[in-house]
């Protein structure tokens, strides 16, 4: 993975250049949330779409995992996400490393957006405070 990407996505220059220099929040967002997400994102998928999509990451999640993750394909898709999340982990925490940032973490349990953005915003006020 190079620096600036995020899976198939990559980070614009001038946002990353400002995610180097600037605090970041992580959110460190309960499992059980982050796992009832992925299945409402990614849910409607064939099982054909998620196998090809999971390969596609084999490099990055082991060959094991892969192997897991499509056995999971006929058991559920929470139990599959939640396999997931471990790719989606890491390459976050390579990214942070990779790239040095200041980060600050905030625990979040809450499912609803507003909730979260009211945390987010709680959050950077008390940055702001610090520094």
């Amino acid at each position: 993975m190079r620096v600036r990407e995020l899976g198939t996505v990559m980070i614009p220059k001038p946002f990353f250049l400002q995610m180097r220099i600037n605090p970041v929040i992580f959110l460190d967002i309960d499992k059980s949330v982050r796992i009832k997400r992925l299945v409402e994102e990614y849910g409607s998928f064939s099982k054909e779409q998620l196998i090809h999509a999971v390969n596609r990451i084999t490099k990055r999640l082991g060959r094991l995992a892969t192997k897991q993750s499509e056995s999971n394909l006929r058991m559920t898709l929470k139990q599959l996400h939640s396999l997931l999340l471990v790719y989606y982990d890491k390459g976050y925490l390579k990214l942070s490393k990779e790239i040095r940032i200041n980060l600050y973490h905030l625990i979040i349990d809450a499912y609803e957006i507003g909730e979260i953005a009211r945390l987010i915003i709680e959050k950077a006020n008390e940055i702001r405070q610090i520094i």
